[in-house]
């Protein structure tokens, strides 16, 4: 089955599993095709490595418009992939005399899909998918759409554009993906057919993120320092200054506690995690490790004593999934999916979001008896709703196809099967000049 997977900025140090996703579907013997916005340089040389070179990455896409003359030379290129295609997205933008910055834009984005021939396509985030809207209708494959939580509950905030832009996506789109229960209920306030919704948890590869008899342990002997670790970038949506607050309440009772947090130390949230840090006097015990690899992340896990999601809204944090995969004792927050994947008092502890004094006791719990911590690590790992479903799915690969003539048949006959079952009134077609009307995708 070909497969084009369209996402911003690919790849990316804090969404590996959108990376690991696509070359296990590649091991399956998938044909995948990324449609993104330029990643990180070093991240795509270890992917191509990882993937050796199957995974076609076409960074593409531009978060701001291009000028007339750029444009007119992405309309040359589009034209020589499918003039058909390209002659749709012209009619359908320059037909209402609108010329302007965002229907710029909206052409360019369109005219990114020119020659594709997907079996399905998958859009990574909602409100990404949002963007895309205008050129939806223009597109003939199944379109899938991932909600991940803050795409769908923090980016409409305040803004109803944003939130018209994810409704009329959505009424677009075939299916749609939640990656918890908690999500998929939020799905409601946009109007969504609770037929189209699917909830798929996030997956974990168990078999590279392992507990290893070398991994430090709670109470382990000739131990000093508690080494808590949180993974995610610097943002408030992760709630780090909470987390930086329980901090110095373990410092004031007397704990000899460290915390590193590993991610993006380069957006607007970097400030504000940095003056807490100085306001509190903490720079001695925290480390910001900026963004990681992979192995790094791995390496981190292996070294830390604790888990710790402070978080005030996540969809299902990945990093606390692999965190018990390795057999680290995990302490969360209560926000979205988080409360669906972690038992409170038997694989982890669950706590109340913007509260720091709460947090430092469960921390503090584990620190006075190791034993209990270790026995939430133990739970963690044998818990099948956590693991189970991500290992079939990542470490089981289906052998490729034998032969071109049988993968042209799979891929095929795969392809049909999936249009059936998606199949459906479209809500893309009937337009006859294949965008949505100008107020309904602003």
């Amino acid at each position: 089955m070909r497969i084009l997977s369209v996402v911003w900025g690919f790849p990316r140090a804090d969404q590996p599993f959108i990376a690991d996703k696509l070359i296990r579907l590649g091991e399956r013997g998938h044909e995948v095709e990324v449609l993104c916005a330029p990643g990180d340089p070093a991240l795509t040389a270890e992917l191509r490595r990882r993937s050796s070179g199957a995974l076609k990455i076409r960074p593409v896409l531009s978060e701001h418009p291009p000028g007339p003359t750029a444009l007119a030379r992405l309309v040359a290129a589009a034209a020589g992939r499918d003039a058909t295609f390209t002659r749709r997205v012209l009619g359908g933008v320059f037909s209402r005399g609108d010329r302007g910055p965002d229907r710029r834009w909206a052409t360019a984005s369109a005219l990114a899909f020119a020659g594709c021939r997907p079996d399905v396509i998958h859009f990574e985030f909602a409100n990404w998918a949002a963007s895309f809207a205008a050129a939806m209708p223009l597109l003939e494959a199944p379109i899938l759409v991932t909600c991940h939580g803050s795409d769908v509950r923090i980016a409409p905030l305040g803004d109803d554009d944003q939130h018209q832009r994810l409704r009329r996506m959505f009424e677009l789109v075939d299916r749609v993906i939640c990656v918890s229960g908690d999500l998929a209920e939020a799905t409601a306030s946009f109007g969504v057919e609770p037929t189209k919704v699917v909830r798929l948890g996030s997956g974990v590869d168990t078999g590279y993120f392992a507990s290893t008899s070398s991994r430090r342990r709670l109470g382990q002997p000739g131990r000093h320092r508690i080494r808590l670790l949180s993974v995610g970038r610097l943002h408030w949506v992760k709630g780090y200054e909470y987390g930086l607050t329980a901090l110095r309440l373990l410092c004031g009772r007397g704990h000899d506690v460290e915390y590193t947090i590993v991610g993006d130390d380069r957006g607007e949230g970097a400030a504000a995690v940095r003056l807490a840090i100085a306001d509190m006097g903490l720079g001695s015990r925290v480390t910001l490790a900026g963004p990681c690899s992979r192995d790094q992340v791995r390496a981190r896990l292996a070294d830390a004593d604790l888990f710790v999601l402070p978080s005030v809204s996540e969809g299902l944090n990945t990093a606390t999934l692999e965190a018990m995969a390795m057999g680290v004792p995990v302490v969360v927050t209560a926000v979205g999916g988080m409360r669906e994947v972690v038992l409170d008092g038997h694989t982890g502890i669950v706590v109340p979001a913007r509260d720091p004094v709460a947090l430092a006791d469960a921390v503090e719990r584990l620190i006075l008896d190791p034993q209990a911590g270790l026995a939430l690590a133990a739970a963690g790992l044998d818990d099948d709703q956590c693991h189970s479903a991500g290992q079939e799915r990542l470490r089981h690969p289906r052998p490729a196809a034998r032969g071109a003539r049988r993968a042209d048949v799979s891929r095929r006959v795969g392809a049909r099967r999936l249009r059936q079952r998606l199949h459906r009134p479209n809500p893309r077609s009937g337009d006859g000049l294949g965008f949505a009307p100008a107020d309904a995708d602003r």
